[in-house]
């Protein structure tokens, strides 16, 4: 009942589509900055130490940044044009190719968008569902998205740490 009753609230929508709406910002300027960098201008995000945080292997950057320079132009003050058709459909590779890119593109955008806003995953609501103790149970099922996210800071701070990330995980 708490549940449905929590869908329905007007402020959990709110929130939903608050984060949604972070999330897609923080994509957009994952993909504006990756044009530039795909132009000759440097960005710290995509340094070796980064991208292996994102799991990138450098080859198939190497034809991300390829895809991303042959399907943009960079003009005047870091504004940029991207041909949508030919960024969708590929630039002289394989379709399957095109596909394997696009879908590394996307991954590399989910990965930037969930170290900006901390949205619920899966193992967020198994988190305490083992414990013997039902009063742990009832007090955590209201768990605070401050909270989540203060944890999720916490457990990527770590994470970018033991990787030699120390200047990302102090943010």
């Amino acid at each position: 009942v708490s549940q449905r009753l929590t869908e329905l609230a007007p402020s959990a929508k709110l929130l939903n589509a608050t984060t949604n709406r972070i999330a897609k910002a923080a994509q957009e300027e994952f993909l504006a900055t990756l044009v530039r960098h795909a132009h000759g201008r440097p960005s710290k995000v995509f340094k070796d130490v980064k991208l292996k945080h994102m799991a990138v292997d450098p080859e198939v950057f190497d034809k991300v940044l390829k895809h991303v320079k042959s399907a943009s132009k960079l003009g005047k003050g870091g504004k940029f044009d991207l041909d949508a058709k030919r960024f969708l459909e590929g630039s002289g590779g394989t379709p399957l190719e095109t596909r394997k890119v696009m879908a590394e593109i996307r991954r590399m955008g989910d990965i930037a968008a969930s170290d900006v806003i901390q949205r619920p995953s899966i193992g967020d609501t198994f988190i305490w569902a083992d414990s013997a103790n039902p009063f742990i149970r009832f007090l955590t099922q209201f768990q605070t998205f401050s909270i989540r996210s203060l944890e999720k800071k916490l457990l990527k701070g770590a994470n970018r740490i033991r990787n030699g990330d120390v200047d990302e995980a102090m943010q």
